[in-house]
């Protein structure tokens, strides 16, 4: 399908590309079961996700920042495996919170309820950085029912300036991907391009299109609170030094999966996880930037494959 087709409607076929995913991987394809579910959280306020597969969920992934469930399409089309896939709130089609606060305590505090009444069976837990700090806390807010985590390029901070030192989070690039709206798509897709200068082009304006949206104004807006992104938001950094607690009562098995070219996981932070929690690994993947999900789809999908024949926590550290 050619982009150009969907942009002046939001009427798209938004599992129409899953054949381009394929081709680009590599694999043959045959389309997946997967629709679109709506979980009602309570105020008149609704949680996106996608559900992979006939089967009950097995897994449940949770996207990063600014990104929303579309985003770990290569990895499920290899995986082949039930899974409920979240917009976590404030992104994607999921709701926004009235404050704006869209930090992972606030994501586990709601996950920690829903999704064991919801998807009992995906006790398995994905999750990339804000996704990878929400499963944090749920997992350990749930050790009675999470059996298995995998974290892609994070850990808690190592100190509470590290954060609001990334480089996304400053620069005129960054004040641009922070506006509320936009003249043109193309507007959003130079500004992604920039970010991610290592991404194919095809893939990108896949993923960009999946994040953004057309309002009735004919403007163009991203698909996630641009509120969030601001430095100065008020999500705790205290809180996620916080973290560090809850990566200690973590009962199952931890693994992360961090890019060789991180800006978020140092030796520190590997260090650290070791001394708190011995009964995590680390996996490093080459030639990957923080977004290992695109950059290197196929080794994640190995990593989490290789986590789900493994022992769950039944076996784990009491």
């Amino acid at each position: 399908m050619n982009i150009e087709e969907t942009l002046s409607s939001e009427n798209y076929d938004e599992f129409a590309w899953l054949e381009d995913t394929a081709r680009e991987l590599g694999i043959p394809f045959r389309r997946p079961q997967v629709r679109r579910r709506w979980f009602d959280v309570g105020q008149g306020r609704a949680l996106s996700a996608l559900q992979w597969g006939e089967a009950d969920p097995e897994l449940v992934f949770l996207h990063g920042g600014s990104q929303n469930a579309h985003i770990w399409d290569a990895v499920l089309l290899l995986l082949d495996a039930p899974a409920i896939v979240i917009d976590l709130p404030g992104h994607g089609r999921s709701f926004r919170r009235a404050d704006g606060n869209h930090g992972g305590f606030q994501n586990a505090t709601l996950l920690a309820d829903l999704l064991p009444r919801a998807v009992p069976t995906a006790r398995n837990v994905v999750g990339m950085s804000l996704g990878a700090l929400t499963a944090m806390r749920l997992a350990s807010a749930r050790r009675d029912w999470v059996e298995r985590v995998v974290l892609v390029d994070a850990t808690p901070p190592v100190d509470a300036t590290a954060v609001i030192r990334a480089p996304a989070n400053h620069g005129p690039l960054a004040e641009q991907r922070r506006r509320e709206s936009y003249a043109s798509f193309q507007e959003i897709m130079d500004i992604a391009i920039a970010l991610n200068p290592r991404r194919g082009l095809e893939g990108l304006q896949r993923e960009t299109r999946f994040n953004a949206e057309r309002r009735e104004t004919g403007e163009w807006a991203w698909r996630y609170d641009v509120t969030s992104r601001r430095p100065d938001h008020p999500i705790s950094r205290a809180e996620m030094l916080g973290l560090w607690a809850d990566i200690e009562k973590i009962r199952a098995p931890c693994t992360l999966a961090y890019a060789e070219y991180s800006r978020f996981v140092s030796e520190r932070n590997l260090e650290t996880l070791a001394r708190l929690a011995p009964h995590a690994t680390s996996r490093l993947v080459r030639d990957s930037g923080h977004n290992i999900q695109v950059d290197q789809p196929r080794v994640l999908a190995d990593i989490i494959g290789d986590v789900m024949a493994s022992p769950g926590r039944s076996q784990a550290p009491s």
